[in-house]
């Protein structure tokens, strides 16, 4: 049975980095001596607007239209965007030295092993939705296979993905049919890059750069760069269809520390088609901001009712009536922190200046 992570901002953020856009872009608007006008015009710009610039992501593509207004051209744009992610690999590769694995990967193994287990994750949910996981569950055989896709550039993940494929014991086994199988640890996929290798940074789609003409009269690598999906292509890696392919093949597919935010569209998109390809595989998404339900269900159920019908609403393709009920029965909220456990890791503080060299590439 295959089970598939996709892992988002969500979990550095819970190891206690600082590797939020918002986070990155406080420091970023700081001037450099070596910033050219456009560069620092650009932060300007920025640092008038922090809290847009959360989402960097989505105000690359409607920045396009400011820089025609501006009289800019394609390349003062990308000398922006070039600058902004050279700067933030750098921020991120400061911030992910924070964490000396290597020294606590006793503690981290324990966590990360102890946070994808599927009888952990099930233990939560009422009786009814349990059961309905473990029905599905159940007609699938054969061991639990764990992949991930990972949307993050820092190495945090892959520093716990490697602990489990050296020490994949830890796992444990699955009985089902009354044979026991070990658990495997699958594939990671930085289908993002990382933060020294293939960065994608950009939209879903042409329909969210609001400035597309910006890029007229010049090669296809200009709107290429924007597009993740054809980065990716550009980049040619293989990495979105690397992951698209783990998607297809997920049986169970639990997605962690992401805002199912427009600019990965795509990817909700190939979920729910999964979904209803194969009637046996559900979908669990972590939300850390959830009403409880505790005492009195019905604020929680409004809740999820919108939540579901927001997710099903990123098909490109209209569905019956019976589709999306299908479709709502399979999705599920986490509102436990399945990685509470590694916020025990211990993290080492950075000073102002060696955020600041960071930057500057001291």
């Amino acid at each position: 049975m295959n089970v598939v992570f996709l892992i988002g901002n969500g979990f550095d953020l819970n190891l206690g980095l600082r590797t939020a856009f918002s986070q990155f872009v406080k420091e970023y608007c700081h001037p450099l001596q070596h910033d050219s006008k456009v560069i620092t015009k650009f932060k300007e710009t920025i640092d008038k607007d922090k809290n847009s610039w959360g989402d960097a992501e989505r105000e690359f593509g409607r920045t396009t239209k400011s820089f025609i207004e501006q009289g800019c051209n394609a390349n003062d744009f990308y000398e922006c965007y070039d600058d902004f992610c050279f700067q933030l690999s750098r921020y991120l590769q400061s911030q992910e030295k924070r964490i000396n694995f290597d020294k606590q990967s006793s503690k981290a193994l324990s966590g990360f092993s102890s946070a994808i287990n599927i009888s952990k994750i099930l233990k939560p949910y009422t009786e009814v939705q349990r059961n309905s996981l473990l029905e599905a569950i159940n007609h699938i055989p054969g061991q639990f296979e764990y992949s991930f896709i990972d949307f993050n550039y820092t190495g945090t993940l892959d520093a716990c993905f490697n602990l489990l494929q050296s020490n994949s014991a830890v796992l444990g086994k699955r009985t089902f049919g009354g044979v026991a199988h070990q658990n495997t640890i699958g594939q990671l996929i930085h289908v993002h890059g990382t933060t020294t290798s293939n960065m994608v940074l950009g939209v879903n789609d042409e329909s969210q750069i609001e400035g597309i003409d910006l890029f007229r009269g010049y090669g296809p690598e200009y709107i290429a760069q924007l597009i993740k999906v054809q980065t990716n292509e550009m980049n040619e890696e293989n990495s979105d269809s690397k992951a698209a392919s783990l998607i297809q093949s997920g049986d169970l597919i639990y997605i962690y520390g992401m805002s199912l935010g427009e600019t990965d569209k795509l990817w909700w998109d190939r979920i729910l088609l999964r979904m209803i390809q194969n009637p046996l595989v559900h979908v669990i998404i972590h939300c850390h901001k959830a009403p409880s339900r505790a005492l009195i269900a019905r604020p929680y159920v409004t809740w999820e009712t919108e939540k579901k019908a927001s997710f099903i609403s990123n098909l490109h393709s209209e569905i019956d009536e019976p589709t999306s009920a299908a479709l709502r029965a399979r999705i599920h909220f986490d509102t436990n922190n399945i990685f509470a456990t590694m916020k025990g890791l211990e993290v080492s503080e950075l000073s102002p200046d060696e955020v600041i060299d960071a930057l500057v590439g001291v």
